[in-house]
């Protein structure tokens, strides 16, 4: 048996995540939605996607899930709150890291 790609796995294990509340994402729209959340840690972070998969973890994986449940009632401003959430669950050094980069 061949050995899933990491985003396949992430993408099956945030589906169980959403299904325990009640909702079912198709897994190709999860795979996008990781992909991209991990390309914008690795630009922010500047550095590779490789290690900005470092940063999801379960309890990230269970706040996303959280998050895409009340994604639909939250509107235009959901891109930007989700943003905000994933610097917020960023440890110190690597918040400190992005907000001296933007600054830079």
């Amino acid at each position: 048996m061949a050995r899933q790609s990491w985003l396949t796995t992430q993408a099956n294990i945030l589906g169980e995540e959403l299904a325990l509340i009640g909702l079912t994402v198709p897994a190709p729209r999860l795979e996008e939605l990781l992909a991209e959340r991990v390309q914008h840690v690795a630009a922010q972070m500047r550095f590779s996607e490789r290690t900005a998969r470092q940063y999801f973890t379960h309890d990230s994986r269970r706040r996303l899930a959280r998050e895409l449940a009340l994604a639909p009632q939250l509107g235009a401003g959901c891109a930007e709150l989700r943003h905000r959430q994933l610097l917020r669950r960023l440890p110190v050094a690597v918040r400190v890291a992005i907000l001296y980069a933007r600054t830079g």
